[in-house]
């Protein structure tokens, strides 16, 4: 019986193979291998080593280009000439019994046959684990095991129940956790931790789309690093932000229609593109109509009005001389609030979004100025009678005029055609002739 570790060769010596024959010399005996080394249990298929003459290689180490020994003297075998080399694959984590059999003979023509050889090879922990990984998915600011499906170890030599993993740096957007508890920089779990799903990853809510975990995984001898990377899943859970610095005040004029620009509502959302963000009318203006592309919408989208697209048409009629305020109260959704957030008046987000706290509620303030474009209207009273040769002040039961965006002291009556049979008297004095006033 032979001994040998799997990355060593073993010298058959008289103590393992020693036939004597009375009648002749240790050299006479001859040993044939009638079946070359074979597993004794199992995978017989497999190579199971070879049997060789030290002095065929120039080196007694394992050596593919052996040649493997078909037979052999005693003579040989007691001068150390005959040695075992185990396969040149690793064995696995076990030790694994080999046979050969073979039949010794003399010059005489006598030959034994059928004799069984065996040999013991012992498993030698030479092999550095492999990690094969697939990569994590997680949402963000969710969890997900991470399981034997996302890190595969491979260990010729040992059992996985044997491979422990340790992690030598701590991901930059979550943590790693062991049943529960997060792990520090070199914290260990175990294969079996994995196996049993006790390992997590925990992301911290960031915007930030991947993340790596670096780990080392052991046999308790060799070691290697990887990698595991992490695909985070964006979450629509931030609301839009309106921009800080808007103009507050828009301006038409009387029946007028104004564009809409980024000047006056623009938002960003670091969840969401920019412009597909929809600023959603909630209370509509009293005044006047937003329209897009000349038609009355009750919602926009950001590029609408980066194209300029949108307007505020006045349609409120004559407001005389006085300006007016108008109010578009909007809603600035990035797609979580669904298409039903106009109301007649709104008192906060939609009940069914569960994403977002709150979303932004903007009024967009419209200073509508008056326009001098109505003609004034004159009234004539009964008939002006003035005794011959006499005068009589003209006054307002006689004669005058209204005009809806001016204003009286405003309005002149500019004399086209004169009387026939008279004149008209302005009795006011011209501007610094005025009497002065005697104490």
């Amino acid at each position: 019986h032979l001994v040998v570790k799997e990355t060593e060769v073993a010298y058959i010596t008289k103590k393992q193979l020693h036939f004597i024959d009375s009648e002749s010399y240790d050299r006479e005996p001859v040993y044939t291998i009638t079946t070359p080394p074979f597993f004794s249990f199992s995978h017989r298929h497999l190579d199971a080593g070879k049997l060789f003459m030290v002095d065929s290689i120039p080196k007694v180490v394992k050596n593919p280009t052996a040649l493997e020994l078909r037979s052999f003297t005693q003579q040989a075998v007691n001068y150390m000439k005959v040695a075992y080399m185990p396969p040149m694959q690793d064995i696995g984590p076990h030790c694994r019994d080999v046979q050969f059999t073979f039949s010794v003979s003399n010059q005489h023509g006598s030959t034994l046959h059928g004799i069984c050889f065996n040999i013991t090879i012992l498993p030698v922990d030479n092999q550095v684990p492999e990690a094969f990984t697939n990569p994590l998915k997680v949402t963000e600011g969710g969890q997900s095991v991470i399981s034997t499906e996302h890190i595969l170890i491979s260990d010729a030599d040992t059992k996985l129940d044997n491979i422990d993993l340790s992690l030598r740096g701590l991901p930059l957007h979550g943590r790693v956790e062991l049943n529960g508890f997060p792990l520090n920089s070199g914290g260990t779990f175990s294969w079996g931790d994995l196996h049993t799903l006790k390992v997590r990853y925990q992301h911290d809510g960031s915007e930030v789309l991947q993340d790596d975990i670096l780990l080392e995984v052991t046999d308790g001898t060799n070691s290697a690093e990887f990698v595991l990377h992490v695909e985070v899943f964006p979450v629509n859970d931030e609301p839009p932000v309106l921009k800080a610095d808007l103009m507050p005040v828009m301006n038409c004029s009387e029946g007028g229609e104004v564009v809409i620009t980024s000047e006056y509502i623009f938002a960003t959302d670091v969840d969401s593109d920019n412009l597909k963000l929809m600023f959603v009318i909630a209370r509509e203006p009293q005044h006047g109509v937003v329209r897009r592309a000349g038609v009355t919408v009750d919602q926009f989208s950001q590029r609408d009005v980066i194209s300029e697209a949108v307007t505020y048409k006045h349609t409120g009629g004559e407001i005389g001389m006085m300006p007016c305020f108008d109010t578009i109260t909007l809603v600035v959704s990035d797609g979580e609030a669904g298409p039903f957030v106009n109301v007649c008046c709104y008192n906060g987000p939609n009940p069914s979004v569960p994403l977002h706290a709150s979303f932004p509620v903007y009024d967009l303030n419209i200073t509508v100025y008056p326009v001098d474009n109505q003609p004034p209207s004159i009234a004539i009273g009964p008939t002006f009678v003035v005794n011959e040769g006499c005068s009589r002040a003209l006054t307002v039961n006689h004669l005058s005029a209204t005009d809806p965006d001016t204003a009286a002291d405003d309005l002149e009556f500019v004399l086209v055609s004169p009387p026939q049979f008279g004149y008209l008297e302005n009795i006011l004095p011209s501007v610094g002739f005025e009497k002065p006033i005697l104490a």
